[in-house]
C-alpha cells in the first residue's frame, strides 16, 4: 500500500486488462479510506475501501493523498496500464 506525495491527482489508464487467472476478480487496484478514523464511526456512511477492476479503457483518478495498492497480475496474457501523477503549483 503507498500515496503518492508531491503530487495532486494520481491515476491509471487501462490499455489491456489481461486475460485473468480469475475473471471475477483479474488484479484490481484497491484504494483505502484515508482517515482511518472514520471507520470507526458509529454511522460510517462510506466504504472502507473500494476495488477498481481493470477494463480497457477506463481511466481512475483519485487524490494523490489516498492509500492503495495493485494486486498481482497472474493471467496468461500481459495488462498494459499507464499509471501517472497530476500535479498543481503550488503543490498543497
Amino acid at each position: 500500500m503507498h500515496v503518492h506525495p508531491a503530487s495532486t491527482w494520481s491515476g491509471t489508464y487501462y490499455v489491456d486488462a489481461g486475460e485473468p487467472s480469475d475473471s471475477d476478480r483479474g488484479a484490481p487496484l484497491h484504494l483505502f479510506d484515508p482517515c482511518q478514523g472514520r471507520s470507526m464511526a458509529f454511522l460510517r456512511t462510506l466504504p472502507s475501501s473500494v476495488y477498481v477492476h481493470p477494463k480497457p479503457g477506463l481511466m481512475v483518478l483519485f487524490p494523490s493523498y489516498v492509500p492503495h495498492m495493485v494486486f498481482p497480475h497472474n493471467g496468461s496474457s500481459a495488462r498494459i496500464s499507464i499509471a501517472f501523477n497530476l500535479r498543481t503549483d503550488p503543490c498543497p
